[in-house]
């Protein structure tokens, strides 16, 4: 009995633990932004859209017009609004859009990229196109 208990104590526990693959997997596909929080004046949300393609290599649109290109990867670091390890996402883009990284947080239906709100930077929310 003591080992059935600690064989399903110890499933559940591995069902909780996220998947590090999950990142990947789940992010490809394109991103329509739906919000942006800052500390700044309220203006309308941008027709901005992101595409993670399987490659690495991430798009982004402006108006349904390509405004520029980069990679993407998954990793963990500190970020202005987190003294530990966070998951981020590391973006290197050219031109317009912003790169660094940012933390992140993903569900198969939205894409959070936070580039430190809590600093006066900001928080972009896409749902999935």
């Amino acid at each position: 009995m003591k080992l059935l208990y600690a064989s399903l104590l110890l499933c559940s526990i591995s069902a909780c633990k996220p998947d590090k693959d999950a990142g990947p997997a789940i992010i490809v596909g394109r991103w329509q932004l739906t919000s942006v929080e800052c500390y700044c004046v309220p203006s309308p949300t941008p027709n901005v859209a992101v595409e993670f393609k399987a490659d690495g290599s991430v798009v982004f649109y402006k108006d349904n017009k390509e405004e520029a290109r980069g990679t993407y990867a998954f990793t963990t670091g500190k970020t202005p609004c987190s003294p530990n390890d966070v998951p981020v996402l590391e973006l290197k883009t050219s031109s317009a859009f912003p790169s660094g990284s940012p933390a992140y947080t993903i569900k198969p239906s939205e894409l959070v990229i936070d580039y430190g709100l809590c600093v006066d930077l900001f928080r972009m929310t896409y749902r999935r196109d």
